[in-house]
C-alpha cells in the first residue's frame, strides 16, 4: 500500500504542478509568450551571447528596464555568468535576489543555483533550484519552470541516478509550452542524454530530428545534443566517427564561447584518444580541457581532465603518479557529490589493480563499481564484466569466466553496445586457451580475422599472436612460426605506413583486446626454446624487446607534450624490420669478440616461464628458467640487503642457482665478459653479487655490462649522430642552494663531497667545463649538453622514483623559470651527443618499470637521447665515496681500457680491498659494451689538491 501511495504521488505531483503553473500564467498574462520580463531578459541575453552580439542586446535591455535596480543587477549578473566572471556575477545576482516578492528575485536565485553547480556545489545547487519551484509557479513562467527541471535532471543524473533524472524530465515534459521551440528542443536533448547514459537504443532518425531542431534554436542546445550523440557513437564502438563529432562540437563551442562545455568535450575526446592509445593527441586535448576548465572556473571539469591524466600514468606503469592524480580527482568528485565521477574514478583504479596483478582486489573493485554503475551509468557494466572474466581466467576459474562473458554479451546486445562484440569473442578465446581447449580457442579468433571489418594493426597482431600460441601448444611449431612471423611482419608493415609519431605510438601501446601487455609472447618463446629452436625463440624475444624500447621512447615523448611544444625523442630501432631467425647469430659471428657472450632474458607474469639465451660468436643456446613470480620477492630482499651493506650468501646462492647456473654451464671456458640483457624485474637484480657455481660473486669471474637489447649488445644499434667529435667533457656538480625534494616541503641535503668530486673530475679531464654552485643552472646545462663531447659527468642529487614519471631528475641551481630539478623531459628535450655519461649520484640506474618490461629512468633517457654508454648506480651512495672510484676509472680509460674493463677494474679492486657490497655491487655500466674513448687526463698540481680540499668545506 505504501508503495502504491508513493507511485501515485509520483504521477500526480508533476501534473498538479503543471496545471497550477499554467493556471497562474493564464491569470497573469494569457499566453506563455508573455512570461515575466525578467525571464524573457535572461533568455534573450543568453541567446545573444551565444550568437556573439550580446553587447547590442544588453544595451537594448538597459534602455527598456530603465532604473529598475533589481533588473539591472540581474542583467549584469547574467552577462557575468555567461562570461565566467563568477565572483562578479554572484555580487550582482545577490542584489537582484534581495526582494523575494519581486519575480526578478526568482530568476536571480535560479542563476545563483546554476552558479553553484558550475562551482561543483551540486547539493547546494539542487536545494536552491527546489526552493525556486513555488516562486516560478506564482510567476506563471511555464518555460522557466521546465528549464529549471531540466537543469535539476542533469544534476541528479550525476548525484542520484538515472531514475531520478527521468522523474524530473517527466515533470518538465508536462510543462512544455507549444510555442517555445527552445525549451522543447532542450528537453528533447536532455532526454537523449539520459537515454545514452542508460544505454537505451536510439534510432538514427530520432537523433537527426533532435539535432536539426537544436541547430535551429541555437549553439548552446545544439552543443548539448551533439555531445550526447558523440558519446553514443563512441559507446557503440565507432571511435573514429566519435572523434570527428567531437572535433565538430569543439568548433561550435569555441565559436559560441561555451568554455565549460568545451572542457567536457575535450575531456571526452582525450578519453577516446587514450582508449585508442593515441597518447600525444590525448595529452594535448586534456591540457586544452584543463585550460578551458580554468577559464570557466570549473573544478569539476579540472577533476575530469585530471582523471584522464591519471589513466595515462597508470597505463605506462607510474603507479604513484596515477594514484595521486586519481585521488585528487576523486576527492573533488566526492566534495561535489558527483557520484558518476566517483564511479568512473573507481573504475580506473580497478583497472590499475588488474594491470598490477592484484587480482582479488581488482575483482572486488570491479564488482562494487558495477553494482553502482547499473544505477548511475549502465554502459560501464559490460566493461566490468569483461574485466572480471579476464580475472577469472588468470585465477583458473574458467567456468565463472564464461558465465561473466555470457552476461556481458547479453547486456551489450540489449544496450546496442556492438563495439564490445569483438572484445568478448577475443576473451572467449583466451579462456579456452587457458583451459587447454586449443582448437576451440582458435574459432572465435578466426571469426574476427575473417570479419568484414577485421581488426588492423595491433588488433590483428594480437589475434595472430594468440593463434600462434594455441597452435604451438598443440605441438605444431612450424604452423606457429608461420602465424607469429606473419603477425610480426604485418605489424611492422602497418607501422611503416604510419607517418605521424602519435600513430606510431598508438600501434605500440595498449592492447586492442588483451589485458596482458606481453600478449603471451613469453609463453610462445618458451615453446620454441624447449623444442631446440632457439633461433626462432630469440628472434621473437628480440622483436618484442626492440619494439618495447621504441614504445618507451615514444611514451616519453607523449608524456612531455603540452599545448605549445613537443619534445623531440631519439627512437632507437633495429638493423632491419625483418623477423629473421638467422640474423642475430650471423651478426654475432662478425661483431662479438671471441671472449665475450651475450646473456638475454625474457620474463612473463602469472606463472609464465622465463627463458634465457646465451649467444657467443659460435653458439646460441636457450635455457628454461623458473617463473619470475617465484623469485621476485627474493630479488627485492637481496637488493635491499645489499643496499644496507649486507651480502646474503643464502639469497645470492639461491638466485644464482635459479637464474645463472643453468646458463653458465653452457658457456665456453674462455669467456671473460658477459653482456646481460635483462627483462622485467631482472632490471633490478644486481647480477654482480650473485654467487658463481665455482664460488664467490659473479663479478670475480667476469667483466659485466648491461645492454638494453641484443641489438645493442652486438653493436647493431647506432648511436644518435654526433654534431661534432670534440674531446671536451662537461662536469655537473651540486648547486649552491639545494632545491626542494619533489613531493616534499624539505630541501635536498648539502653535498660537499660531490662538489669536491666534481671539481676533481673537472681538473682530471682535459678540456672539461665545470658547472657547479651558482653556475649549475638549467640554461647553462642545456647549452653545455648541446655542444656535446666525450664525457658528461654528473655529481649531484638524483631522483629516481620507481613509481613516478614526474619525480625523476637531477638537482640543479634554481633560476628564473627553472625550479631546480632537471627532469627526464628536460634531458630528452634535445640530443645528448656524449660518448659516456657518468651519473655519480644516488639510484640513477632505477626508474619506473614500464609495461613492455622496460625501465624508464635516467639511464634509458640518456641512451635514447644519444649517449653510447652510461655508468650509473642501483641505489643510494654516501657523499664523498664516489670520487675515489671514478678517478681511477678515468685513468684506466685514458690508459687504453675500454669503459667496461675500466669500471670492472675499479669494482674488483673495491671488492678485494674489503669495501662494502653496497659500493661495488652498486655501480653498473649500461649501453654499448665496446665503447672506448680517447680520453686525456692530467694530474692535479699540489696547489690544486690543496685548494680542492679547502673548497670541500666552503658553503658556496
Amino acid at each position: 500500500m505504501q508503495t502504491l501511495v508513493r507511485m501515485t504521488r509520483a504521477l500526480v505531483v508533476p501534473l498538479t504542478l503543471a496545471a497550477l503553473c499554467r493556471s497562474v500564467a493564464a491569470q497573469n498574462a494569457g499566453p506563455t509568450a508573455a512570461r515575466p520580463l525578467a525571464g524573457a531578459m535572461v533568455r534573450s541575453v543568453m541567446m545573444a551571447y551565444d550568437a556573439g552580439n550580446e553587447q547590442t542586446t544588453v544595451t537594448a535591455w538597459r534602455a527598456r528596464i530603465g532604473n529598475d535596480e533589481a533588473k539591472r543587477a540581474l542583467l549584469s549578473g547574467t552577462l557575468a555568468v555567461l562570461a565566467y566572471r563568477y565572483d562578479e556575477a554572484e555580487r550582482h545576482l545577490q542584489r537582484a535576489a534581495r526582494d523575494t516578492a519581486d519575480p526578478t528575485a526568482t530568476y536571480a536565485s535560479v542563476l545563483l543555483a546554476n552558479l553553484a553547480a558550475s562551482r561543483s556545489q551540486y547539493g547546494e545547487a539542487i536545494a536552491q533550484l527546489q526552493r525556486q519551484k513555488p516562486r516560478l509557479v506564482r510567476n506563471g513562467d511555464v518555460s522557466a519552470l521546465a528549464d529549471l527541471l531540466i537543469n535539476e535532471a542533469g544534476l541528479v543524473l550525476r548525484t542520484t541516478g538515472i531514475e531520478a533524472a527521468n522523474a524530473r524530465l517527466r515533470e518538465a515534459e508536462a510543462l512544455l509550452p507549444a510555442d517555445d521551440p527552445w525549451i522543447r528542443s532542450r528537453h528533447a536533448c536532455a532526454v537523449l542524454q539520459v537515454r545514452v547514459r542508460a544505454a537505451t537504443p536510439i534510432a538514427d532518425s530520432t537523433w537527426d530530428r533532435a539535432l536539426g531542431e537544436a541547430a535551429r534554436v541555437g549553439p548552446r542546445v545544439y552543443a548539448d545534443c551533439l555531445f550526447a550523440r558523440a558519446q553514443r557513437v563512441e559507446a557503440s564502438g565507432r571511435a573514429d566517427r566519435a572523434l570527428t563529432l567531437f572535433d565538430t562540437l569543439a568548433t561550435v563551442q569555441r565559436r559560441a564561447r561555451l568554455m565549460n562545455g568545451l572542457s567536457a568535450t575535450l575531456q571526452w575526446q582525450g578519453s577516446t584518444l587514450l582508449s585508442r592509445s593515441r597518447y600525444a593527441e590525448a595529452r594535448v586535448a586534456l591540457e586544452e580541457a584543463l585550460a578551458a576548465a580554468r577559464t570557466s572556473h570549473s573544478r569539476l571539469s579540472e577533476a575530469w581532465a585530471t582523471r584522464e591524466l591519471g589513466r595515462i600514468a597508470q597505463r605506462l606503469g607510474a603507479t604513484t603518479d596515477s594514484d595521486a592524480l586519481l585521488l585528487a580527482a576523486r576527492r573533488i568528485f566526492v566534495e561535489a557529490g558527483d557520484e558518476t565521477g566517483v564511479l568512473l574514478a573507481d573504475r580506473v583504479y580497478a583497472e590499475g589493480l588488474l594491470l598490477r596483478g592484484q587480482l582479488a582486489r581488482a575483482d572486488s573493485a570491479f564488482e562494487g563499481y558495477r553494482s553502482r554503475g547499473e544505477r548511475l551509468d549502465p554502459t560501464t557494466s559490460v566493461a566490468a564484466l569483461v574485466a572480471r572474466a579476464d580475472i577469472a581466467r588468470q585465477q583458473r576459474r574458467h567456468e565463472a569466466g564464461h558465465q561473466l562473458l555470457d552476461t556481458a554479451s547479453t547486456l551489450a546486445a540489449l544496450r546496442g553496445m556492438t563495439g564490445w562484440n569483438a572484445e568478448i569473442r577475443y576473451q572467449r578465446g583466451t579462456l579456452l586457451l587457458s583451459s587447454g581447449e586449443y582448437r576451440g580457442a582458435v574459432a572465435p579468433w578466426d571469426t574476427l580475422l575473417r570479419a568484414t571489418r577485421a581488426p588492423r594493426g595491433p588488433g590483428r597482431f594480437e589475434l595472430l599472436a594468440r593463434r600462434a600460441e594455441a597452435v604451438a601448444a598443440r605441438g605444431d611449431l612450424d604452423a606457429a612460426w608461420q602465424h607469429i612471423n606473419t603477425g610480426l611482419r604485418e605489424f611492422d608493415r602497418y607501422r611503416a605506413s604510419l607517418s605521424r609519431r602519435e600513430d606510431l605510438l598508438a600501434s605500440l601501446q595498449d592492447r586492442a583486446f588483451d589485458w596482458d601487455r606481453d600478449l603471451g609472447l613469453t609463453t610462445l618463446v618458451s615453446y620454441f626454446a624447449l623444442n631446440n629452436r632457439a633461433a626462432e625463440a630469440l628472434a621473437i624475444a628480440e622483436w618484442r624487446r626492440v619494439r618495447a624500447r621504441e614504445q618507451v621512447a615514444l611514451q616519453r615523448g607523449a608524456l612531455s607534450v603540452d599545448a605549445t611544444r613537443r619534445v623531440r625523442v631519439a627512437v632507437v630501432a633495429g638493423d632491419s624490420g625483418e623477423v629473421d631467425p638467422i640474423r642475430l647469430p650471423a651478426l654475432a659471428r662478425t661483431r662479438i669478440a671471441p671472449s665475450h657472450a651475450v646473456v638475454s632474458f625474457i620474463v612473463g607474469h602469472g606463472g609464465e616461464p622465463t627463458t634465457a639465451f646465451v649467444l657467443t660468436r659460435d653458439t646460441l643456446v636457450s635455457v628454461a628458467l623458473v617463473a619470475i613470480d617465484s623469485v621476485a620477492n627474493d630479488i627485492n630482499r637481496f637488493s635491499a640487503l645489499l643496499q644496507g651493506g649486507r651480502l646474503s650468501e643464502s639469497l645470492a646462492q639461491r638466485l644464482g642457482s635459479a637464474l645463472l647456473a643453468p646458463l653458465l654451464q653452457r658457456l665456453p671456458s674462455h669467456i671473460t665478459r658477459l653482456v646481460i640483457v635483462p627483462d622485467g624485474e631482472l632490471h633490478r637484480l644486481p647480477f654482480a653479487a650473485l654467487t658463481h657455481p665455482a664460488g664467490g660473486p659473479l663479478l670475480a669471474h667476469y667483466e659485466l655490462a648491461i645492454a638494453p637489447s641484443v641489438e645493442d649488445a652486438l653493436g647493431g644499434v647506432s648511436a644518435a649522430p654526433r654534431r661534432n667529435s670534440n674531446a671536451r667533457s662537461v662536469v655537473l656538480g651540486a648547486p649552491s642552494q639545494m632545491p626542494v625534494i619533489p613531493g616534499s616541503t624539505e630541501r635536498f641535503g648539502a653535498l660537499p663531497g660531490a662538489r669536491s668530486e666534481a671539481r676533481a673530475v673537472a681538473t682530471q679531464l682535459a678540456g672539461a667545463t665545470l658547472l657547479d654552485g651558482r653556475n649549475a643552472t638549467h640554461d647553462r646545462l642545456v647549452r653545455a649538453i648541446g655542444d656535446g663531447g666525450q664525457v658528461l659527468h654528473v655529481a649531484t642529487h638524483a631522483v629516481a622514483d620507481p613509481e613516478s614519471f614526474a619525480r625523476n631528475g637531477l638537482a640543479i641551481q634554481a633560476s628564473a623559470g627553472a625550479d631546480g630539478l632537471f627532469t627526464l623531459d628536460h634531458l630528452s628535450a634535445q640530443p645528448l651527443p656524449f660518448d659516456l655519461v657518468v651519473f655519480s649520484t644516488c639510484s640513477s640506474g632505477d626508474g619506473v618499470l614500464l609495461v613492455g618490461q622496460s625501465l624508464h629512468g635516467l639511464v634509458a633517457t640518456a641512451l635514447d637521447a644519444g649517449a653510447r654508454g652510461v655508468v650509473a648506480t642501483r641505489w643510494r651512495v654516501e657523499d664523498a665515496t664516489m670520487g675515489a672510484l671514478v678517478a681511477p676509472m678515468y685513468e684506466a680509460i685514458a690508459g687504453g681500457d675500454d669503459v667496461v674493463t675500466a669500471l670492472h677494474r675499479v669494482r674488483v679492486q673495491a671488492m678485494r680491498s674489503g669495501a662494502s657490497p653496497a659500493l661495488w655491487a652498486n655501480l653498473e655500466y649500461f649501453g654499448d659494451p665496446s665503447l672506448r674513448l680517447r680520453l686525456e687526463t692530467r694530474q692535479p698540481s699540489a696547489w690544486a689538491r690543496l685548494t680542492g680540499a679547502v673548497r670541500r668545506w666552503l658553503p658556496w
